[in-house]
């Protein structure tokens, strides 16, 4: 939550030395909670993940001959970029183990192609 992600800065501003690294850590701060608080940031890193991943699924054999692909693959990055926010890292299946952030982008694309 933003609250515990406010508490995260804080320690790290915290063990900073001197003033300069404090000033600039705490507007990176301000700009991470107030994009936090929005739920529908994407970082230029996450959105290049996203296509990457996107193109890959499109190269498997049952979606090589579609003549829609692109349209296909459109949809699927939009739909990953909208289901994001969604994500739970906190919880886990049946066995105990943890979500995979991976397999919940995989399942996204391949649900909206």
């Amino acid at each position: 939550s933003i609250a515990k992600m406010a508490v995260e800065w804080d320690k790290k501003i915290d063990a900073l030395s001197t003033e300069p690294e404090k000033v600039s850590m705490r507007d990176e701060k301000k700009k991470a909670l107030e994009d936090a608080e929005t739920k529908t940031y994407c970082t230029n890193r996450l959105g290049e993940i996203v296509v990457l991943t996107v193109d890959r699924v499109a190269t498997q054999t049952k979606f090589r001959h579609y003549t829609y692909l692109d349209d296909m693959k459109a949809e699927a990055i939009y739909q990953s970029i909208k289901g994001i926010t969604k994500f739970d890292l906190s919880k886990t299946n049946e066995a105990g183990q943890k979500s995979s952030s991976f397999s919940y982008l995989t399942q996204i694309i391949i649900n909206s192609v």
